[in-house]
């Protein structure tokens, strides 16, 4: 079971201003990018039946359903305001319940796990991570990069929750350890999006510094910069 502290932390986490909202909205679309990537590689179903865990507000959510990408859909998260703000959208054969123990669900009820941006956040990773596996037979698993050369002193919390954190090596072992096997893999340089979308020169300079830096010289730019890694699991 998840801790109260735990929970306590994300129960009201989505009652935020709009700009908030914005910020989300602006990151789910890249994100979702990276799952159709991924998806239509895969070979499966074009429109496979997805669990979103740690579903948040509903912005992956929506974009899936603008896209037409899922036959149908149920979020899972801990925090009840994400929950009441992805009901709320009213997205079309989309469903979401709040949940703070094992995904309610059968075994096999899904082909596709999602869990974009959730890894970091959990307390008990592995845990999360067979559970997505038990009841979905693929997942696609997004975490930002934050194991660099910023990151090595002792740990901080911050609000932003993640207690976690990744390089593309520790990712990889870590869906391996639960016995997953990982097809395909996605680095990506986040925040154009958001940076376009606010006009901000300074965002957009830096995105283009980021992305030049990791298509010359990757293991450097990966050590330095923090990107987004996205993976495609197999169950066994």
């Amino acid at each position: 079971m998840i801790d109260h502290t735990f929970v306590d932390h994300y129960d009201d986490f989505y009652n935020k201003d709009e700009s908030f909202h914005q910020w989300r909205a602006a990151g789910a679309k890249e994100k979702f990018d990276n799952i159709a990537a991924l998806w239509a590689g895969s070979g499966q179903q074009a429109k496979p039946r997805v669990v979103d865990i740690g579903c948040g507000n509903g912005a992956i959510a929506e974009r899936m359903a603008d896209a037409d990408f899922y036959s149908t859909l149920q979020g899972y998260d801990v925090s009840a305001s994400g929950i009441a703000h992805a009901s709320s959208k009213e997205i079309p054969n989309a469903t979401f319940a709040a949940t703070t123990g094992p995904v309610p669900a059968a075994d096999k009820s899904f082909d596709l796990a999602v869990l974009s941006h959730v890894v970091e956040h959990v307390e008990e990773p592995r845990q999360i991570l067979r559970e997505a596996a038990r009841v979905a037979d693929w997942l696609i698993v997004e975490v930002p990069l934050e194991h660099t050369w910023r990151y090595l002193g002792d740990f901080q919390w911050t609000d932003t929750g993640h207690v976690n954190f990744y390089d593309k090596t520790l990712i990889r072992k870590l869906l391996q350890s639960c016995d997953l096997i990982v097809k395909e893999e996605l680095v990506t340089t986040p925040g154009q999006v958001w940076a376009k979308s606010q006009g901000s020169r300074k965002g957009q300079a830096m995105w283009t510094a980021k992305r030049a830096a990791l298509s010359l010289a990757p293991p450097v730019a990966r050590s330095v910069f923090s990107y987004h890694v996205t993976l495609l699991a197999k169950t066994q």
